[in-house]
């Protein structure tokens, strides 16, 4: 009798697929030589015929550029979103702490602009024709 595959592997299977895609590597193959995986045993993984051991787990996060969490889609309220941590990646390929300062200086520039703006054009304000 086959064995059936657990639902959970077949969660992470498919998480998996959809991370290695959108990080722009074709094949489960390819990830798994670039990750220093065995390319049998990644797919496994992807096709969900298995569960990844904990350190495994945290290879494949990080080869993937994304965290743990990610790859289990767990987030807790105190987590950051992938734009957020785009962001601050950005932020710290600043090299010195005036050129991220000044990055930082000119978002809250922005966002001051925006919520003028906003204030300017609300809805009820008299402003409309």
């Amino acid at each position: 009798m086959p064995r059936e595959k657990d639902p959970l592997a077949v969660k992470i299977g498919k998480r998996l697929r959809s991370l290695r895609t959108r990080a722009g590597y074709m094949t489960p193959a390819d990830f798994a030589k670039k990750a220093g995986l065995e390319p049998g045993t990644y797919g496994q993984y992807e096709r969900g015929w298995a569960l990844p051991p904990v350190d495994t787990l945290l290879v494949i996060a990080d080869a993937l550029g994304v965290t743990p969490n990610d790859v289990l889609e767990r987030r807790g309220r105190d987590e950051l979103t992938a734009e957020e941590r785009e962001l601050i990646s950005t932020l710290r390929q600043y090299e010195t702490p005036t050129m991220r300062e000044g990055l930082l200086e000119d978002a809250r520039r922005r966002l001051e602009t925006e919520r003028k703006v906003r204030q300017i054009y609300a809805p009820g304000d008299g402003s409309s024709s």
